[in-house]
């Protein structure tokens, strides 16, 4: 009985030790986070769990995941204070055997602050995972991972020298344009800073108290108005024109002193220069005009004028009015006195006096005149009277017959003044031999300048037409399309033609004595020519290749007899056109003419030289000849399809078309602009105000287009809204289509590139063994066209294929305008030279090649979105 008892002591002291054991139940309501306690420990990190725990209160721990934080918890449905950032979470028992926890996380949020500092302007902008407006004071709302740009910008005449991120620098050194730096946020808000400085400036000016003075006079030069941001100012002066041993400059520096005192012990022309340098070291330069040193005789004109202004006071005014008395300081005794023998009376006439001064004050119209005819009638033989003013335009007065255009007052512009003799238009009218110029013994100013009325009066024009052609790139005289050779040479003689000679006959096309041969002998002559001896010379296309005759006429002449109708300034009349893609070398000759599909009227001038000088049908004729594989394509230079073949690409005719692949259809409706007569080329390219810029858009200085000018006279006729809606005159969107085509061909070099085959479109023959362009050159140029040669059905890498790809590169990288020319055939070339030039066989995998082309600086990503856009698809 007592050991009932004792045991039945023992339960009821038990018993409350089992009754306050209890659970607590812990469920996570948002992942990204645990609950954590318990006996044993146990980690809650997903939905519900279950934590033993002993008789009493208890803590548990509540922590969120790296970048996240607690965003509520709740016991019993009660919500806890529990701090963001998680931590141990008190739970009261409180009598009860259960109870539950709930807590649930949100990812964190930071925010980037930019600090403003002067010179400039920090940006931030989040760029992953989406991309956010860009802001200049804080970003917010960034979770870990995230990046966000950093841009430091520095304000004109600033550079950046420094980028901190984090309170860490990210940059230094110096730029004036933008620094970008790219963060990724972490797990506190941060800020960004940068340095900025100001470029230093200087403006060096220079004043002159006098340009005219004597021997030994000071003369005070003043550079005191120079100007900087960065000061204090240092100065040098230094003599850069005349006898720097003759002059004296106090002080010459370098130092802070901005005024110098100028003299000189001999008569001469001078010129001082000042170098203003900055504190930070910037430098400008300034020089003074010519200061001109006259003896003190240049001064003794006075006593002659106080006698002779009363006796003779015509003679006095004009000599007043003279440089002789204003500028040179020639006094009356200096003409009429040179060599101070005479007494009064002094020589009335000088005759040749003059030249001892000028001599050494002009010596280069002394050395004219010397050289001159005219020494021996004297200097008042034009400058008759004491104004020494010139009257050259007055030679009929003793040569008779004046010239046309003496009347005009215009001699002086073509005539050295003092040596007639020697002309001295300015340049490009009159070059050297190492660049081409305007007038030549065959092409003269009456070609482009002179006009005959219905009366046959004559006079000299600058036309508008004129200043246009001079900013197209026809006029520029050092251009390869002139200088490369002497162009005139490079022809075949008669009897060869092109429909019977493969020869060269590169003088129809860059001068404009072979043009005009060449046409109006009905694309026969071919011939070379010679400059007359002691007049060599670079010819190049000037107005009276297109137009006939010249000089102009001015007026329309219509013949009712005759039916005869010459309108004014008119244009040659050039037949259809031939193109001829010959082709010759030793032992392989190919005659290969190609007719433009219908007669473009006027058009026909531009056509003959813009078809190209090789077809991608000379390489199918060449393949027919010697197999698509053949040994022939095993060693042969790139057949040039030359450059700016617009009209070949326009009417479809002068591409390299694969075996297999359709092009019909690809005659662009642009071709046929301008029906007859002017045909396309002029319909487009001479259409808006500037015709004689021969360009139908205008660019920047980087070549982007920016206003279509022919949209209003031409394009718009077809592409309105209801009918073309592209472009609607926006240049953008044709810009658009000039860089997806300059993409797709980069794609294509990248292409051949990964085959060794190496393009480089400015030196010919454009495709070498090495990518290395200090080594290109004739010994690298890529010869083997069938070295990937795969024999089967279809063969893989044909020779004549592998050419072809290369040739349509080459032929649509020089036809800048291949896009808007004739976009269907150009893309079709270009995407089929993808196709065969990725696999060497034509299976439609271009799209996935120009995904897989690794991206370069040559093709970067942009040119792959581009390309894609362009040629992705097989039109």
């Amino acid at each position: 009985m007592i050991k009932k008892a004792l045991l039945l002591l023992v339960i009821l002291t038990c018993l409350p030790s089992l009754a306050l054991g209890w659970t607590l139940t812990a469920r996570i309501g948002s992942p990204s986070g645990s609950i954590a306690g318990g006996s044993p420990y146990k980690t809650i990190t997903t939905g519900t769990g279950y934590l033993t725990i002993p008789a009493g209160d208890t803590t548990v721990a509540v922590t969120p995941s790296a970048g996240y934080t607690v965003s509520m918890v709740t016991l019993d449905g009660v919500t806890l204070a529990v701090p963001a950032a998680g931590g141990n979470v008190a739970i009261p028992q409180e009598g009860k055997t259960s109870r539950t926890l709930i807590a649930y996380f949100t990812a964190a949020t930071y925010s980037m602050t930019a600090n403003q500092s002067a010179g400039g302007v920090i940006s931030l902008q989040r760029i992953t995972p989406t991309v956010s407006a860009i802001t200049t004071t804080t970003l917010t709302g960034l979770r870990t991972g995230n990046v966000v740009r950093v841009t430091a910008t520095p304000d004109s005449g600033n550079s950046a020298t420094s980028l901190s991120v984090a309170g860490s620098q990210v940059w230094s050194g110096s730029s004036p344009t933008a620094v970008t730096y790219d963060y990724t946020v972490g797990t506190s808000s941060v800020s960004a800073q940068a340095s900025f400085v100001s470029i230093p400036v200087v403006s060096a000016r220079i004043a002159t108290a006098s340009v005219l003075t004597s021997v030994n006079t000071a003369v005070a030069l003043d550079a005191s108005g120079s100007t900087s941001n960065d000061p204090p100012l240092s100065y040098r002066f230094q003599v850069v024109s005349g006898d720097p041993a003759a002059v004296t400059l106090s002080p010459a520096g370098p130092g802070t002193g901005a005024v110098t005192s100028f003299s000189a012990s001999l008569p001469g022309d001078y010129a001082v220069q000042v170098t203003v340098t900055s504190a930070r070291g910037a430098t400008s330069t300034a020089t003074t005009p010519v200061i001109t040193v006259l003896t003190k005789a240049g001064y003794d004109s006075a006593q002659c004028v106080s006698c002779h202004g009363n006796r003779d006071p015509a003679v006095v005014a004009a000599y007043q009015q003279s440089t002789h008395y204003l500028a040179a300081g020639v006094s009356c005794s200096g003409c009429h006195n040179p060599d101070g023998s005479l007494g009064h009376p002094y020589l009335t006439a000088p005759g040749t006096s003059c030249l001892p001064c000028h001599t050494t004050v002009t010596p280069q119209v002394a050395v004219d005149f010397s050289a001159s005819p005219h020494v021996n009638t004297g200097c008042s033989g034009c400058h008759y009277d004491h104004t020494a003013t010139s009257t050259f335009n007055r030679c009929s007065a003793c040569h008779g017959s004046p010239h046309p255009w003496e009347s005009l007052g215009i001699c002086g512009r073509c005539h050295l003044t003092h040596n007639p003799y020697t002309i001295t238009a300015p340049p490009p009218h009159f070059n050297s031999f190492s660049t081409a110029r305007y007038v030549t013994s065959r092409i003269t100013c009456d070609n482009c300048h002179r006009a005959i009325d219905e009366a046959g009066v004559s006079t000299f024009n600058i036309y508008s037409a004129n200043r246009q052609w001079g900013r197209s790139g026809k006029s520029d005289s050092n251009s390869a399309a002139y200088v490369s050779f002497d162009f005139k040479t490079l022809g075949t003689a008669l009897p060869a033609t092109p429909a019977t000679s493969a020869g060269v006959d590169c003088v129809r096309c860059h001068t404009t004595t072979g043009y005009v041969k060449y046409v109006d002998s009905a694309f026969q002559d071919i011939a070379p020519f010679e400059d007359p001896v002691g007049q060599r010379a670079r010819e190049m296309i000037v107005c009276s290749a297109c137009h006939t005759p010249t000089p102009f006429l001015s007026y329309d002449i219509v013949d009712w007899d005759t039916y005869t109708y010459i309108p004014a300034f008119s244009r040659r009349d050039v037949a259809q056109v031939t193109a001829y893609y010959n082709y010759s070398t030793a032992g392989v000759k190919v005659l290969n003419p190609v007719t433009m599909p219908y007669d473009a009227g006027e058009s026909n001038n531009c056509i003959v030289c813009h078809t190209g000088r090789s077809g991608g049908s000379t390489l199918r004729i060449l393949a027919q000849r010697y197999g698509s594989s053949g040994t022939f394509w095993g060693n042969v230079t790139f057949i040039d399809p030359h450059g700016m073949a617009a009209a070949g690409i326009l009417y479809g005719k002068n591409g390299y078309e694969f075996f297999g692949k359709s092009y019909s259809g690809t005659f662009a409706v642009h071709g046929a602009l301008g029906g007859d007569d002017p045909g396309a080329c002029i319909f487009c390219h001479m259409s808006a105000d500037q015709k004689h810029t021969f360009s139908p858009v205008e660019k920047d200085p980087s070549g982007g287009i920016t206003a279509i000018t022919a949209f209003a006279p031409t394009c718009s006729g077809c592409h309105d809204q209801t009918v073309k809606p592209i472009p609607l005159n926006d240049p953008a969107q044709l810009e658009a289509k000039r860089l997806e085509y300059g993409s797709a061909l980069k794609a294509l070099a990248a292409v051949l590139a990964r085959k060794g085959i190496n393009y480089n479109g400015a030196l010919a023959p454009y495709f070498f063994t090495t990518a290395n362009q200090a080594l290109q050159g004739d010994a690298t140029a890529f010869r083997n066209w069938r070295a990937f040669y795969v024999a089967g059905s279809p063969p893989l890498y044909s020779g004549s294929d592998l050419m072809g790809a290369a040739f349509n590169l080459k032929l649509l990288d020089a036809e800048k305008g291949g896009y808007a020319h004739n976009s269907y055939y150009a893309k079709r070339l270009t995407y089929d030279s993808i196709d065969l030039a990725d696999d060497g066989k034509l299976n439609a995998t271009v799209a996935v090649t120009l995904q897989n082309l690794a991206a370069t600086d040559k093709f970067t990503e942009q040119d792959r979105a581009r390309a894609v856009a362009w040629v992705g698809t097989r039109p």
